[in-house]
């Protein structure tokens, strides 16, 4: 019963979804609207030789958590959803995909033991671990900002009023707390290895 609510509540541009499908990864097509607008998000910079398709993220549960996560900060104050990225091994990606991003498995600490994201798409690849696989795999995510700390080294969590820490001169925003994201959209892909 609750799961078929969920799926009343899903963007209007999703494909259907069934009762049965807890998440769905659909591949956008080369000549819509969506893929264009996507590819202009992550292709700002070559810092990938190939790119092996685009996928929407379907997951109506993760989706109805960071909606129920949004209405708590709107009670609390204006909060902003910022377009931000992440980059991982294709390793990763089914696990992000299904049960969204787990701050356990992050290799940054710098700015605390969290989920780091970057203002571009090309700062995303740069700063991410390599794990010397040949494909990537690129998130395009919806992330909640409302009171934003300086990052300074060495930080644990933010301070008690704060949801986010805003570090390397503002282009790395990191979260501590689930659901405050959603990943909208997926793209694997080749790196460029002329790209630094």
């Amino acid at each position: 019963m609750f799961y078929s609510e969920v799926l009343k509540n899903v963007p209007s541009n999703w494909s259907p979804m069934t009762t049965d499908d807890r998440y769905m990864k659909e591949p956008l097509m080369p000549y819509t609207e969506e893929f264009a607008k996507v590819i202009e998000l992550l292709c700002k910079r070559q810092y990938y030789g190939r790119q092996f398709g685009i996928f929407r993220i379907q997951n109506p549960l993760l989706w109805s958590k960071f909606l129920l996560r949004k209405s708590e900060y709107d009670q609390r104050g204006p909060v902003e959803i910022k377009t931000l990225y992440h980059d991982t091994s294709i390793a990763n990606a089914e696990s992000i995909i299904e049960f969204n991003f787990d701050w356990r498995m992050g290799q940054r600490t710098k700015y605390g033991q969290g989920v780091y994201f970057s203002v571009e798409a090309s700062a995303a690849f740069r700063h991410s671990t390599k794990d010397g696989s040949r494909l990537r795999a690129m998130f395009v995510v919806d992330v909640l900002v409302q009171n934003v700390q300086e990052g300074q080294p060495n930080m644990c969590l933010p301070a008690i009023g704060f949801d986010t820490i805003l570090a390397n001169n503002n282009n790395t925003y990191v979260k501590f707390f689930d659901s405050e994201y959603y990943p909208k959209y997926f793209m694997v892909y080749e790196p460029n290895p002329f790209f630094f």
